[in-house]
């Protein structure tokens, strides 16, 4: 007799007397994943380059994925490895899971990247998925901190040169301190 399977996973065969052996066969899909959908950065996004990224996608079925990098200025390619670093090496991560993260620092900020991800299963890899593009960038700096107060005036002037990637700033916060602490634990205000 026979018993039928209809998904991945095996099959077991054996006679119709005490005395047949039993045999089984492994059933593979019959095909490759279709293309797995990025999930995350969201597309067009601006994310801190000082903080692990986030990539997420959905597929199904899949043993290991690929997750490529592409920097849009010049066509530079690397590979995301298991442990969040980045080769120019073809790379595969063997995972069920659906994200993986890029350790800050590992591509560069102020650069925009499109990240596209192949999924695998026993069959082979399905073709890489639509292309996100996101931006990593680095966290403003202020250089050049002046503050002039006439004598018994309350109302000082602070003035400050700041590089800021977005190009303009949303914001700004001030903490005073006493003279020589630079890490004030709370605003005074």
């Amino acid at each position: 007799w026979w018993v039928a399977a209809s998904a991945t996973g095996y099959l077991g065969l054996s006679g119709t007397d005490r005395d047949a052996a039993y045999v089984s066969y492994e059933i593979l899909p019959a095909t490759v994943p279709a293309a797995p959908v990025v999930t995350g950065p969201a597309s067009g996004s601006y994310v801190d380059a000082a903080a692990a990224i986030g990539v997420s996608w959905m597929a199904a079925g899949q043993t290991s994925v690929k997750v490529k990098l592409t920097k849009v200025s010049d066509s530079s390619v690397v590979w995301l490895k298991s442990d969040g670093t980045v080769t120019a090496t073809e790379t595969a991560i063997a995972t069920d899971t659906l994200s993986a993260s890029i350790n800050a620092g590992q591509i560069t900020a102020g650069q925009a990247y499109d990240v596209r991800v192949a999924a695998a299963n026993a069959v082979g890899y399905s073709v890489f998925s639509d292309a996100v593009l996101f931006t990593p960038l680095a966290r403003p700096t202020v250089t050049s901190v002046t503050v002039t107060c006439p004598a018994e005036d309350l109302s000082p002037t602070i003035a400050w040169t700041m590089t800021a990637e977005l190009g303009s700033q949303q914001g700004y916060r001030v903490r005073l301190c006493p003279s020589g602490d630079a890490t004030p634990a709370a605003p005074d205000w």
